[in-house]
């Protein structure tokens, strides 16, 4: 289950995963909990009422609640609801908690964001 199962024994299951890998950063020191954000399912398709991104922001809110010296990070992925980088900072935007950050692996990034490697240009870098 994800954070956006409308069953609500999965999507405890799935807080309470997130929750315990917070804490077990927190003990060993580790500075960053990484996750996906799940993907569209059937349930969603045929539930016109359940907003999967709502489902999404609660659960993220829920886990950070536990966040002391750990940052949650959501990684984009290719077919997950949260799949571009585009996807990913509107979500970051419209949570807007500085323990709430986006993971970046560069494998998906090129999956998801097929422009991302042949067009982006950073500061310092030459075209």
């Amino acid at each position: 289950p994800s954070l956006m199962c409308t069953d609500i024994a999965g999507r405890k299951l799935r807080i309470d995963l997130i929750k315990r890998a917070i804490r077990v950063a927190q003990y060993v020191g580790a500075p960053l909990v990484c996750f996906g954000s799940g993907f569209i399912r059937e349930e969603h398709v045929k539930n016109p009422d359940i907003n999967p991104r709502q489902l999404l922001i609660d659960g993220i809110k829920e886990c950070l609640q536990t966040c002391k010296d750990v940052t949650l990070v959501i990684e984009p992925e290719p077919g997950m609801y949260i799949e571009t980088i585009d996807d990913g900072v509107s979500l970051i935007n419209e949570i807007n908690d500085e323990k709430f950050r986006l993971h970046l692996d560069l494998n998906h990034v090129s999956c998801g964001n097929l422009d991302f490697v042949e067009n982006s240009v950073f500061p310092g870098e030459n075209q």
